[in-house]
């Protein structure tokens, strides 16, 4: 387990801005940030949408480690930004099935060359029905949460299979679960201390 040395915060920032899509932020987003907060971030995060790309977001990931940041990266395996929508190709059945394991792999040998330390999170707010690997588009209450586990395990083993040890895993739920029902708890998500290095609520 990776974990912070105790008695700090992390100071980080996703720098959005209006209009763009979230892995399209700026280094000029960041300045104004700082600039305004007075601070300097820990943590610079950013989506990797993969109807956008596939590949790990090295050109980003470089300028944010060249602010004294570090990269974090949610994982997006998702064909848009469309929300409350099943997922037509990177569905969790697909993840199970291998379908992505090649770009999966790519994606972490591109993470290890890189070098440095990279926070990722795959399955963002899972327990929120609006993005596609909820339960609710994925088997429902039998077997959508069993099914988000089993993939997150699937990706995690994938991405470090060629011995990428500078990732730290975040699983990030939401405060509270939608649909508000007994199979979707978002303990019921949790896919285990060994895949999961830090907990976002």
């Amino acid at each position: 387990m990776k974990v912070p040395p105790p008695g700090f915060y992390y100071h980080g920032v996703y720098p959005g801005q209006k209009n763009l899509e979230e892995h399209q932020i700026t280094p000029a987003a960041l300045d104004a940030y700082e600039g305004a907060v007075a601070r300097k971030v820990a943590w610079v995060y950013l989506s990797n949408d993969w109807f956008a790309t596939r590949e790990f977001p090295l050109a980003t990931a470089l300028w944010i480690r060249s602010r004294n940041a570090v990269p974090f990266i949610r994982l997006m395996l998702r064909s848009s930004s469309e929300t409350y929508v099943a997922e037509p190709l990177y569905s969790l059945k697909a993840i199970l099935r291998g379908d992505f394991d090649a770009d999966l792999r790519a994606w972490g040998q591109a993470a290890k060359n890189f070098g440095t330390p990279v926070l990722v999170e795959w399955g963002t707010e899972v327990n929120g029905q609006w993005f596609s690997w909820n339960g609710r588009w994925n088997g429902g209450p039998t077997l959508g949460p069993q099914r988000f586990r089993e993939a997150y395990r699937h990706i995690v083993q994938a991405v470090e299979s060629g011995g990428a040890d500078n990732l730290t895993w975040v699983w990030h739920v939401n405060a509270y679960d939608d649909p508000e029902t007994g199979w979707n708890r978002l303990e019921n998500y949790y896919p285990g201390n060994d895949v999961v290095d830090w907990i976002g609520v």
